[in-house]
């Protein structure tokens, strides 16, 4: 579980970041999930588009995703998320030292 001030970080280093990847109306299966884990395996955090043509909510979608993925969703923006897994073995990310 992310701390308020973890969950900023992220955001800040997520406003930076362009959609890796964009998902369809049939894009939610295994293997977009498989090419997802991976993404956040080197990376940690991914930013994800949504396009038109899906019906569901980008929130449900992000949900989804997040849960199959066992990532957590730093924030959802127009047809945008931002998904985050920490590397136990090579972490990419550090958080500054907070008072």
């Amino acid at each position: 579980m992310l701390t308020k001030k973890e969950r900023l970080h992220l955001k800040s280093l997520a406003n930076q970041l362009k959609a890796l990847y964009q998902l369809g109306k049939n894009d939610i299966g295994p293997n977009n999930i498989a090419l997802l884990d991976n993404a956040l395996k080197a990376r940690e955090l991914i930013k994800v588009s949504v396009l038109k043509s899906v019906e569901e909510e980008v929130k449900v979608v992000a949900m989804k995703i997040a849960t199959q993925t066992n990532s957590d969703i730093i924030e959802t923006k127009g047809r945008t998320f931002v998904l985050y897994r920490k590397n136990k073995q090579d972490p990419k990310i550090t958080f500054p030292k907070w008072k």
